[in-house]
């Protein structure tokens, strides 16, 4: 939702989806899922503009892991944060840090992880 021309915007969204597995015998790499995000824009100056958004994301594994002797699940959990610079026009460069944490009942596929980026774009 933009909240006026030049006003801040907000989304949420709800999504389930499904990853089917190709070989008969893999039903463990297969999953149910469901996720929900949210996040916002607002501008601060003609020039910039700060974001922000939190995902949530939870698995559930259609078969028992052969090596673990479990079925997965997982929850991941994505932080963003950054900014758009318009330093000229047609020009944007955008710093960014991403949070991601995914919580696994098999302790292989538990991991933190930060991503730290400078997009520059120009659009003609």
């Amino acid at each position: 939702h933009a909240y006026g021309p030049d006003g801040p915007v907000a989304y949420a969204g709800l999504y389930v989806g499904e990853e089917k597995e190709r070989a008969a015998n893999a039903a463990n790499i297969g999953n149910d899922l469901w996720g929900l995000r949210i996040g916002g824009q607002v501008a601060l100056k003609p020039a910039w503009a700060m974001f922000a958004s939190v995902a949530y994301e939870h698995r559930d594994h259609n078969g028992e892991d052969a090596f673990f002797q479990t079925t997965r699940k997982d929850k991941q959990t994505t932080v963003n944060v950054g900014a758009h610079w318009t330093p000229a026009r047609h020009w944007r460069v955008t710093p960014q840090v991403s949070w991601t944490s995914s919580d696994s009942n098999i302790v292989l596929y538990d991991y933190r992880r930060e991503l730290y980026s400078v997009t520059v774009r120009r659009d003609f």
